[in-house]
């Protein structure tokens, strides 16, 4: 059996698959407010706990809700009631707590039911987004009369970064750890000519596409205290400085005065770009070139990562790609904004799009459509059979239709035989094993 018999057999096995829109771990994390810190005093420490967890549950829908939209539309914001907001919750954990029998302190993480928030902004006609850029990785460098610091315990402005929050935003701010390795890579004294060749390494520790390192400088004034901050951003793509500077009455109100614009402008610039407004869909064919059969179902999985894919079906699979219906939520640009924080890349904006991964070698022989024999597979639903012309024993193969209970695997001889599955889909563990016998046979891309 040749590997294009084979291929069409995985085709007609997986046509029945759907991707779901969302990837539920994504979603969480995005849908998750964590450091919640709640307060609250009453006549019983029972009472108190109950006040405090309302307490927390408002202000974690507040940030929760100020994340995904844009800060223009936050005085729009909806107030639900405190009935309204335990129907969003999913559920919470406590980090910390202290009470005693009358207070209660402690810090709180909620998390939230997706698809009521997206109802209660839509409700409200605020646009959102909800597609989480890659993590950029800061390095806090602080001027002190002994020279810049970075690792030192008392480096304040770190301390501040560590802080604010802007590790759960959708464009996540993390910090190094300062290990061994960290120090060894990046030394106070020459961060500051460092280039992405020297950095880019540690970015990549931390899954992180770019680097910002802000150096402050305080500078007590009569009345106050300035902060001056310069700051050096960069990426594979380049490099690029700006200055700002900050005033405030004291040195730990100006920093964090700084770290507030500096981050808020960046979650800013990225909402900007990726803001969704929801209600008009659009569906669109896309061809996904890969090169071996485990880089699809890693592509396929990335796709259910990306929120304004709202639907993604399995059109026809062969050994040069994929074709997919795919539903999309939004414009092109906001998609293949998406598609780039999975290491993926659009390559024509029309109605039928071209997807492959950022690093394919197969992208030189890379084209807005497949073989004639790729077509014919394509559009071969529900059932499947080698088309006509392609090897001689083209009986080998026989329609499969999805539900009938039969799954098609290829054998160890190279012939197909069906095998009758417990339910009427395959499961994830029979596609693995068919998988991993086709590989046997002929693995993909040779």
């Amino acid at each position: 059996m040749n590997s294009f018999k084979i291929a069409c057999a995985l085709a007609a096995m997986l046509l029945v698959v759907s991707v779901p829109g969302f990837a539920v771990a994504e979603e969480a994390e995005i849908f998750t407010v964590r450091d919640v810190e709640v307060d609250a005093t009453a006549e019983a420490a029972a009472k108190a706990r109950d006040i405090a967890i309302a307490q927390g549950q408002r202000i974690a829908l507040r940030d929760l809700l100020r994340r995904l939209t844009l800060k223009d539309d936050w005085e729009r914001l909806p107030q639900p009631s405190g009935a309204e907001i335990t129907s969003l919750i999913k559920g919470f954990e406590v980090e910390e707590e202290k009470n005693s029998q009358t207070r209660y302190l402690g810090k709180l993480s909620f998390a939230f039911k997706a698809g009521n928030v997206r109802s209660l902004l839509r409700r409200y006609d605020i646009p959102f987004s909800e597609i989480r850029a890659k993590a950029t990785l800061l390095i806090p460098v602080y001027s002190t009369e002994d020279g810049p610091i970075i690792w030192a315990e008392e480096n304040l402005w770190a301390e501040t970064w560590s802080k604010s929050g802007f590790a759960q935003a959708l464009a996540p701010i993390v910090m190094p750890l300062g290990d061994l390795e960290d120090i060894a890579a990046i030394s106070p004294q020459s961060v500051g000519t460092a280039d992405w060749n020297q950095l880019g390494p540690v970015a990549a520790r931390y899954g992180a596409g770019d680097v910002i390192i802000p150096q402050a400088t305080t500078i007590d004034e009569p009345g106050g205290v300035i902060t001056s901050v310069d700051v050096v951003q960069m990426s594979a793509n380049g490099t690029s400085q700006y200055s700002v500077s900050f005033s405030a009455a004291t040195e730990e109100e100006t920093l964090l005065e700084a770290v507030n614009s500096i981050g808020g402008e960046k979650q800013e610039s990225w909402k900007r770009r990726t803001i969704i407004q929801y209600g008009s869909e659009d569906i669109f064919e896309a061809t996904i070139v890969f090169r071996s059969f485990n880089e699809w179902l890693s592509i396929r999985q990335r796709l259910a990562d990306i929120p304004s894919i709202t639907e993604l079906h399995l059109v026809g699979l062969t050994v040069e790609g994929a074709q997919v219906n795919m539903k999309i939520a939004g414009s092109l640009e906001n998609l293949s904004i998406a598609l780039a924080q999975s290491d993926l890349e659009l390559l024509d904006a029309t109605r039928f799009l071209l997807i492959r991964p950022r690093s394919a070698d197969t992208a030189q022989k890379a084209t807005n459509s497949f073989s004639p024999a790729f077509q014919q597979v394509a559009r071969a639903v529900p059932g499947i059979s080698a088309p006509t012309g392609y090897g001689e024993a083209t009986g080998d193969i026989q329609p499969w239709i999805p539900g009938t209970g039969s799954l098609p695997v290829v054998g160890g001889s190279g012939d197909l035989y069906y095998q009758q599955p417990e339910a009427g889909y395959p499961s994830q563990g029979q596609e693995a094993e068919a998988v991993r016998q086709f590989e046997e046979i002929a693995p993909l891309g040779d």
